[in-house]
């Protein structure tokens, strides 16, 4: 054999002269048992040895070698005494080369058959490892051994390399504070770091040869399984996140990256594992969705309206009652900003107080604006927008709570619209004051006034004749003229009947509300020509006063409005006194009102029906169209007590 130092046999230079057989001679016997052309065809170096270990015949390789690493290359080549050569070797390859020497003799001897060795031949520049075997046979009764050197220098720095790499491999794992493994395509761990061991509470003897279900809590084994199966040569790597028991038998939560080693076929061979505990997160993540749960539950409950913006405007998020006050989608909303759903009168507006009150102290005063809605509709709403920072300091949202002024709104419009009716129903009731005084006043001074002048001028033109005429007999005028007295008498007792009838109809008083119905509606007939049909309770009547009265005065404005504006042959009225209730509807043929004329705030008459029901907690109708006629309905609630009158006749 060979060593690092050791000359390997060269080409056709002749060995040393001997006792033995001329070289040319041994050449030609060498080639007796070579076949040239075959031998120099392969690429391991090859010599032929006889019994003492001399070369008879060496293949183009061993020559080739012995020219590019000798500088005397026919010292290894046929003739030189190869045994010689390997009791020299000194260095690296000593112990080699006695190996080879020792089982080359045993061979010869016939105490072993072929041998096989693995040793290195350094030159200066490269490292170099050889593979030699030996085998014996006979060629013509003569013994001989074949040495093949075979170079497995890529074989074994692959090997080197390999070993530093899995050295390297070992040192890194070992040294990180994360969980790795290996396991087969079965779960078989193949390999585990000190980590894993410890956070496990596990020997490796313990880990290696067996699965890893058993460490992974119980629930979470098939998802494992499942996404582990997803693995391929195209998407090596997945990312799983569940629990496993640590040494204390508690449940964590760890995260592992899992990557498939694949073989050419596309099967998968192994897993390397590499996890980390994540429980400190899982509790933080929770604790977040809890805080996330409980904002998002105030939020949407809230009645008030919630919206989020970015810097730019636009809206990141919002409660149900933002969504579902302008009517838009969730993801119509995303795609808007606030600018792009208010008015454009109330850009500038708003964006000053957002200089100046919300950059400026981080929140707004409460102010009033309009929002556009999705049906192109808007919206009064009242609001208050507040600044949120990052951790730098730096601005990053705006946040909004937002009121529907709407219902306020429309109560104001009504109070304004009630304030204006009340300031003209009272301006009526003082011209219909300043009205009825002045009547009566007429009434006094063309009747009664007249009559009772001509009752004192009668008076006193009896006195006269009766004091001063003598020779009239008194009793031939006085009945004629007590007579026509008299007559002036009723006449002014009729004037202030009916005055009085006209202020507060005595019916009413004496009979009841019904009863009192029943007579408006014969005057008003007999008044106006207009057919009127009075439908009353015949054996009821109301002990409430300011309810009798409400629906009776009721009643008279409703035949007045009937008598001014509708133009009606026919009014139809309906009373009927239930437990607890009044209920009255007037009804006519006339030419109906329009929804405007219904409520306009001037409409005094219809006010003042519509108050009188609500001082006593009643409720007013009205339903009229043009030329379909109109029906008011009231309902009026009796006080305790002030139902029908159990003495009614």
């Amino acid at each position: 054999m060979m060593a690092s130092k050791t000359p390997i046999p060269s080409k056709t230079e002749r060995a040393p002269k001997s006792s033995g057989p001329k070289p040319a001679h041994r050449c030609r016997t060498g080639a007796r048992y070579l076949n040239r052309s075959v031998l120099d065809a392969l690429s391991a170096h090859i010599a032929i040895l006889d019994e003492a270990g001399r070369i008879l015949a060496v293949n183009g390789a061993w020559r080739r070698f012995a020219e590019a690493n000798h500088s005397r290359p026919e010292t290894v080549c046929e003739g030189a005494d190869y045994f010689s050569i390997c009791e020299a070797a000194r260095g690296e390859g000593a112990g080699g080369a006695a190996e080879f020497l020792r089982a080359a003799r045993r061979i010869l001897a016939g105490e072993q058959s072929e041998f096989a060795l693995e040793y290195p031949c350094h030159s200066p520049d490269e490292q170099r490892w050889f593979n030699v075997q030996v085998t014996r046979f006979t060629c013509r009764g003569d013994l001989r051994l074949a040495v093949a050197h075979e170079t497995v220098t890529e074989r074994k720095l692959t090997e080197m390399a390999l070993r530093h790499s899995e050295r390297l491999y070992r040192a890194v794992v070992e040294d990180q504070t994360e969980l790795i493994s290996r396991f087969k395509s079965d779960g078989t761990f193949t390999f585990v770091n000190h980590v894993y061991c410890q956070y496990f509470g596990k020997t490796p003897n313990e880990l290696i040869g067996n699965k890893w279900q058993p460490v992974a809590y119980p629930d979470d084994v098939p998802m494992i399984e499942a996404r582990l199966a997803t693995m391929s040569p195209a998407n090596p790597v997945v990312v799983i996140e569940n629990r496993a028991y640590r040494e204390s038998g508690e449940i964590g939560w760890f995260q592992f990256i899992n990557r498939g080693f694949f073989d050419k076929t596309g099967s998968l061979v192994e897993t390397q594992s590499v996890g980390r505990d994540i429980t400190e997160r899982k509790q933080a993540e929770q604790s977040l969705a809890e805080s996330e749960l409980k904002y998002r539950r105030l939020h949407e409950s809230m009645r008030d309206a919630f919206a989020a913006v970015d810097m730019t405007g636009r809206i990141q998020e919002f409660n149900t009652a933002f969504r579902n006050m302008l009517g838009y989608s969730d993801e119509e909303l995303k795609r808007l900003t606030y600018q792009d759903i208010t008015p454009a009168k109330w850009h500038a507006a708003e964006a000053r107080i957002i200089a100046d009150q919300v950059f400026s102290r981080g929140y707004s005063d409460l102010y009033e604006k309009q929002y556009l809605r999705e049906d192109g509709s808007t919206l009064p709403v009242e609001l208050r927008t507040y600044l949120i920072r990052d951790r730098t300091g730096n601005p990053e949202q705006m946040w909004a709570v937002i009121r529907d002024l709407s219902d306020r709104k429309r109560a104001e419009d009504k109070l304004r619209a009630s304030q204006r009716q009340m300031r003209a129903l009272a301006a009526r009731c003082q011209a219909g004051r300043e009205e009825e005084r002045s009547r009566i006043a007429r009434e006094f001074h063309d009747v009664l006034a007249q009559e009772l002048t001509q009752l004192k001028i009668d008076l006193a033109r009896t006195r006269r004749e009766v004091t001063t005429h003598r020779d009239i007999d008194p009793r031939e005028a006085l009945p004629d003229r007590l007579s026509e007295m008299m007559h002036t008498v009723d006449t002014a007792i009729a004037c202030v009947q009916k005055i009085a009838t006209e202020l507060r109809p005595v019916v009413l008083d004496s009979l009841g509300l019904c009863a009192a119905v029943e007579w408006q509606a014969r005057e008003f007939q007999s008044r106006t020509g207009i057919q009127c049909q009075a439908e009353v309770p015949a054996d009821e009547r109301v002990k409430d006063r300011d309810t009798a009265t409400a629906v009776f005065r009721i009643v008279q404005e409703a035949l007045t409005n009937v008598a001014r504006h509708s133009k009606a042959t026919q009014v139809r009225i309906r009373l009927r006194i239930e437990t607890g209730r009044v209920l009255l509807r007037v009804s006519d043929n006339g030419c109906g009102m329009s929804q405007e004329s219904i409520h306009d705030p001037m409409s005094i008459g219809l006010a003042g029906m519509r108050e009188r029901a609500q001082l006593l907690g009643g409720q007013f109708d009205i339903r009229s169209r043009p030329e379909s006629g109109t029906t008011i309905a009231v309902r009026i609630p009796l006080r305790q007590g002030a139902g029908a009158s159990e003495d009614a006749p």
